[in-house]
């Protein structure tokens, strides 16, 4: 896990690195931090905010490692 904020009050904004690369994932009803070391469940999303489009991870599970 590089990075977590919450957004919209609601929604735990991650960074995290996948394959080595920095990505950014969302987990939309998520409000409690998650661990440092994760194994994620997640789909791809298309995201649109303000005019650009960007593929996303969308968590739909944690497991600490």
């Amino acid at each position: 896990m590089l990075a977590q904020r919450l957004v919209g009050e609601r929604h735990l904004k991650l960074r995290v690195r996948h394959l080595g690369q920095p990505r950014d994932a969302i987990w939309f009803g998520r409000v409690e931090p998650v661990a440092e070391r994760v194994r994620l469940a997640y789909r791809i999303a298309l995201d649109e905010y303000q005019g650009q489009r960007r593929l996303q991870m969308v968590v739909e599970a944690a497991v600490a490692v």
